[in-house]
C-alpha cells in the first residue's frame, strides 16, 4: 500500500538547534564522507566560525537523514518500491547570527524574490529499473534536471506514482513531474511559468529563462 512520509529538519536554519547533536550525525561514512568531514574542518581552521557552523548542522541533517534512509531499506522498502525527494524551502540567509548559508553566484537569499531565494537545490532517487517497482530508468541515475519546478508540483508528482488522482480538485495547481526528472534533462518541462509571489500591491512571476 503506498504511504507518504514528510520530514522536515530545521538543523540548517539560523538557531543553535545542532549544536549538541549526537557525534554519531557528524561522522559520515566513505570516501565522500571524508571529504566532508576535511571541508568542515578547513572552515573552522579558516575562522568562519558561522560558516562552520552551518557546515557542522547541515551535517547533521544529513547523518538523521541517513538513519532514517537506514530504517527505510531494514524495512525491506527501498526494494518495495520508493521514491526519496530532498529539497530546501528557500535559499540560504548569509547574515544569520547562529548559522550563515550562501548562494553565490546566485543574487538574493531567503526572503527575498531573486533566484537566491527561490531557486534551491534538490535530488531525486528511487528504487532502480531492476527491482520489482522499477521507478527509475537506469540510465538517468547521475543525471541533472534544470527544467521548471515548483514546490506545489510535488502533489501531482507523488500522487502520479502512487496511483492517486487528483482530478476532482479543479484548484489544484501542481503538475506533475515525474516524466521529464526520471529523463534527466532530455525532456521539457510540463510548466512553462512557476509563480513565486500574487499580491493585491505586487508579484512574482518566472516565465522561462525571463
Amino acid at each position: 500500500r503506498p504511504f507518504f512520509a514528510h520530514l522536515a529538519l530545521h538543523g540548517p536554519h539560523d538557531d543553535t538547534g545542532a549544536a549538541n547533536a549526537p557525534a554519531a550525525l557528524l561522522a559520515p561514512a566513505g570516501e565522500r564522507g571524508a571529504r566532508a568531514v576535511a571541508a568542515l574542518g578547513g572552515l573552522k581552521r579558516a575562522g568562519s566560525r558561522l560558516r562552520y557552523a552551518f557546515g557542522r548542522a547541515l551535517m547533521a541533517a544529513d547523518g538523521a537523514f541517513g538513519e532514517v534512509l537506514e530504517a527505510f531499506t531494514d524495512a525491506g522498502l527501498f526494494d518495495a518500491g520508493l521514491i526519496v525527494a530532498v529539497a530546501s524551502d528557500n535559499g540560504g540567509w548569509p547574515c544569520g547570527l547562529n548559522l550563515r548559508g550562501s548562494n553565490a553566484p546566485l543574487r538574493g537569499a531567503k526572503f527575498s524574490y531573486h533566484e537566491g531565494g527561490v531557486r534551491v537545490p534538490g535530488f531525486v532517487f528511487a528504487s532502480p529499473s531492476g527491482s520489482t517497482a522499477g521507478l527509475l530508468p537506469a540510465a538517468s541515475r547521475g543525471g541533472s534536471y534544470a527544467g521548471p519546478m515548483h514546490a506545489v508540483d510535488w502533489l501531482a508528482t507523488l500522487a502520479g506514482r502512487a496511483g492517486a488522482s487528483l482530478a476532482d480538485d479543479a484548484d489544484i495547481d501542481g503538475v506533475d513531474q515525474w516524466r521529464a526528472i526520471a529523463a534527466a534533462g532530455a525532456e521539457a518541462s510540463p510548466r512553462a511559468e512557476v509563480v513565486l509571489a500574487l499580491d493585491p500591491a505586487f508579484f512574482a512571476l518566472r516565465v522561462g529563462d525571463l
